[in-house]
């Protein structure tokens, strides 16, 4: 009995011993993990991964080994080993700042988002080149925006800056940045900048969103991605330390984290990829007042989300224009754009409104006119009788009866010769009829008035634009279009003056 349990004793003993051994052996850890990284080159991934995980447990404080390990398991989706792999190489060596980029990666796919943040952080901390630097914040930074929390954001934004380092992905953030704060210049002096380096890329580096496709395509290409998303630099591989073998794993190169895009075959840039550079852009412009630029990129921003966004703007835009032909009197043109409103909104308030006003002036007013007249003639207070003559030449025009609205503008300036609105009208109806020469004459020594306000100077050189275009005189419409700077008038003129062609300029 004595003799068996001393045999047992020793036996068990002789057992700890080799696994204890099996659990630090360097040499036989370095061998199982060069097996495994032929496997990797030859694709067998699984197979791979068996053997390093045998050199973990022969080795278990190599962090060389255990960064290979974790991209082996990112090549097999085991994405929870992968990390686990990559925390430990941290734990280890915790200035690896590839480390940190994979495991903010992975953090980050799986919706760790917070997890990812603090990740890349500590890659920022320990990262010593710049541009390596510039790009962790470019990441952090986009992490953020796709959750809509830009604005927790900004002192990484404020980091980015400090590098004096700058592309497209940095003057989106700081443009985005500024339209929260209303700070519309500042926004659209960043976007512009943002769209111009856009249109010079070569490939889609746009469509590199940061961690979007993990789960869509190979892991390792993702990995690829999202190290060069946001430049056209890379994150490069965190040097292995050299160390004497077979103490430890041997250092292998790795380029696959840090491999650049010279190999990928150039695309065109996705429009819906670039639609936020555009909307953000389209924010500013509108906020800035400055409707027709916005309108111009409009189409470059009609993507969703960003089309439902927009479509309250897009709609005070397209009001602004009706109303402002409605006011000179073009109601074929207002009518248009109205349409377009109610089709895009039916219960569109302004547009509703717009609509049964140009209704109301297009209707048959004759008896309205007779009884206007006749209470002109009995009318015996002069301010009365003034008003009540405005109203006929306007009721006249807005009816057609154009004859009648020249007669009483004559009327009226006989008496009040400077009354610029009853010129207008008197223009107005004279183009309607066809009376081209006396039209112009009119136009022509309206807009020459003197003391004219802003708003009454762009909405009469609206109206002699489309009246001159009308007539081929595209010179005098252009100038004409060129003067009109208030608001809806500015708007309706630059629409039409993009339709000019350089022919018609000279």
């Amino acid at each position: 009995m004595k003799k068996s349990l001393l045999f047992s004793i020793f036996f068990f003993g002789f057992l700890l011993s080799k696994v204890f051994a099996q659990k630090h052996d360097p040499q036989a850890a370095y061998e199982a993990y060069l097996l495994a990284e032929k496997l990797m080159k030859s694709q067998k991934y699984a197979e791979a991964s068996v053997l390093f995980d045998k050199a973990m447990s022969l080795d278990a404080t190599n962090y060389a080994i255990l960064y290979e390990r974790g991209r082996c398991y990112i090549k097999l989706r085991n994405y929870e080993k992968a990390a686990y792999s990559f925390q430990r190489v941290v734990e280890l060596k915790e200035d690896y700042t590839t480390a940190y980029l994979l495991l903010g990666f992975l953090h980050n796919a799986v919706g760790r988002h917070e997890d990812a943040i603090k990740d890349y952080n500590k890659a920022y901390r320990y990262e010593t080149d710049f541009q390596r630097k510039f790009t962790l914040k470019m990441i952090i930074l986009n992490i953020y925006d796709k959750q809509d929390r830009l604005l927790e954001a900004e002192q990484h934004l404020a980091d980015a800056k400090s590098l004096g380092i700058e592309n497209e992905h940095y003057h989106y953030f700081q443009g985005k940045t500024k339209n929260f704060h209303h700070q519309y210049r500042e926004a659209k002096e960043h976007l512009l900048k943002a769209i111009a380096r856009i249109e010079k890329l070569p490939y889609d580096s746009i469509a590199v969103e940061m961690g979007e496709r993990l789960f869509q395509q190979s892991a390792e290409v993702a990995v690829e991605q999202q190290a060069v998303a946001s430049t056209n630099n890379t994150l490069p591989q965190e040097a292995k330390p050299v160390v004497a073998k077979p103490v430890v794993a041997k250092p292998v190169s790795n380029t696959t984290a840090n491999r650049t895009l010279a190999s990928t075959k150039p695309r065109a840039i996705a429009p819906e990829r670039v639609a936020k550079y555009y909307y953000e852009l389209y924010i500013a412009l509108c906020k800035l007042n400055q409707h027709d630029k916005a309108e111009d990129i409009y189409n470059k921003a009609d993507f969703e989300p960003y089309k439902s966004k927009m479509k309250p703007l897009h709609l005070s835009y397209l009001y602004n224009l009706a109303y402002a032909h409605y006011m000179i009197y073009d109601f074929e043109k207002a009518r248009n754009f109205v349409d377009d409103i109610i089709v895009r909104q039916g219960d569109h308030n302004g547009g509703t409104k717009l609509g049964f006003k140009i209704i109301e002036a297009e209707n048959d007013k004759t008896s309205v006119l007779n009884d206007m007249e006749q209470a002109w003639t009995d009318a015996k207070d002069g301010k009365q009788k003034e008003d009540i003559l405005k109203a006929l030449v306007k009721t006249a025009l807005e009816s057609q009866q154009y004859d009648k609205a020249i007669t009483w503008a004559d009327t009226f300036m006989n008496t009040y010769p400077n009354n610029h609105e009853m010129l207008f009208c008197k223009a107005v109806a004279l183009s309607k009829k066809g009376e081209n020469n006396a039209a112009k004459t009119a136009f022509m020594n309206l807009v020459s008035q003197a003391n004219l306000d802003k708003k009454s100077v762009s909405r009469y050189n609206l109206a002699l634009g489309m009246f001159a275009y009308e007539q081929g005189e595209f010179k005098l419409a252009a100038k004409a279009f060129q003067r009109c700077t208030y608001m809806y008038y500015k708007s309706a003129a630059y629409r039409e003056l993009k339709k000019f062609t350089p022919e018609e300029l000279k």
